[in-house]
């Protein structure tokens, strides 16, 4: 694992996803128009939906399943995985379009975002470099 729990995450245990079945935070590609508009033209996402960093996932696990979630990622990683360039972050993200809730970024602080997020609950050691 490439995360940290630097504070409890006990709010996490009642947040509402209203209806969603998941919640994450935007990756780090996101402010930048070219690379978010290339990813979501290689997963097949609307001009309009968002992209998840995939390190710190909360799952509604009976809606998770309902829905056959993993199996579609599953699928996802089988028949399209030469368009993924982040294969496990890309088919969930495919699978989950629309479906996700949006964390606020102190629950997966991504290291090169780090320095703007006052309090992370969760680091998130992105990239080649780990402190380890």
């Amino acid at each position: 694992a490439d995360t940290l729990v630097v504070r409890s995450m006990s709010a996490l245990a009642h947040l509402d996803l209203h209806g969603n079945i998941a919640a994450a935070v935007d990756d780090y590609i996101v402010p930048f128009p070219k690379k978010i508009a290339t990813r979501r033209d290689k997963l097949g996402l609307g001009p309009d939906s968002s992209y998840f960093n995939s390190g710190v996932i909360l799952f509604d696990w009976q809606s998770c399943l309902k829905s056959d979630l993993l199996g579609q990622a599953r699928h996802n990683v089988e028949n399209r995985h030469s368009a993924y360039h982040a294969l496990d972050q890309d088919a969930l993200n495919a699978a989950l379009d629309g479906k996700w809730a949006r964390l606020h970024p102190k629950w997966n602080a991504q290291t090169g975002f780090l320095p703007d997020i006052r309090d992370p609950i969760i680091v998130h050691f992105t990239g080649r470099r780990k402190p380890w």
